[in-house]
């Protein structure tokens, strides 16, 4: 069966066409030419719970990179980082301007390729210390803005999701009141 777009061999796959699996994963697909070529077509396993464990830094969601983001290539240049996902209106991240699809490589200096690198770092810092982070946007567009932390309405806190018992947890990181936990 010819097809002329990517969803046409799920459509294939779907209708019980019969594709005869080669060595290695490849397929022989026809083309609409008639030209036989063999196409690789790789596969990756998801459980389908997506995000499993999220921050909230001075009022922005941070997590790691949805898989969709990565699949397309916008990672910076570094090659890590801390996903913004999301930001909350009045937020330290909202009036300094931390939004959402860009990620936060350094905090005053320090990289943060990873979630609990992040954690570690931020740990240190006090309320209303001023933070300077380093930032790729989704466009690979650099960017650096000093923050002021606010514990007192914005404490760090993580939510991880438990596939036990199909529930989040919510754990406060450190606030105000709590110091670091």
């Amino acid at each position: 069966m010819p097809f002329s777009h990517p969803s046409t061999l799920n459509d294939m796959y779907n209708n019980n066409y019969n594709i005869p699996a080669t060595k290695g994963g490849r397929y022989p697909v026809e083309l609409v030419e008639g030209n036989e070529i063999e196409l690789l077509v790789g596969t990756d396993v998801r459980d389908g719970n997506g995000a499993k464990r999220a921050i909230n830094w001075c009022g922005g969601i941070l997590q790691e990179p949805y898989p969709a983001v990565r699949a397309l290539g916008f990672l910076p240049e570094e090659g890590h980082g801390v996903y913004v996902a999301r930001w909350c209106h009045g937020s330290p991240a909202h009036r300094h301007g931390l939004f959402a699809l860009q990620w936060i490589v350094e905090v005053n200096g320090k990289p943060t390729p990873n979630l609990d690198t992040f954690v570690d770092v931020t740990k240190a810092i006090e309320h209303g210390e001023f933070v300077r982070v380093r930032t790729i946007h989704l466009n690979g567009k650099p960017r650096v803005l000093t923050m002021k932390q606010d514990l007192h309405y914005w404490p760090t806190w993580e939510l991880r999701f438990d596939p036990e018992t199909a529930m989040w947890r919510r754990k406060v990181i450190k606030s105000l009141d709590s110091g670091v936990v």
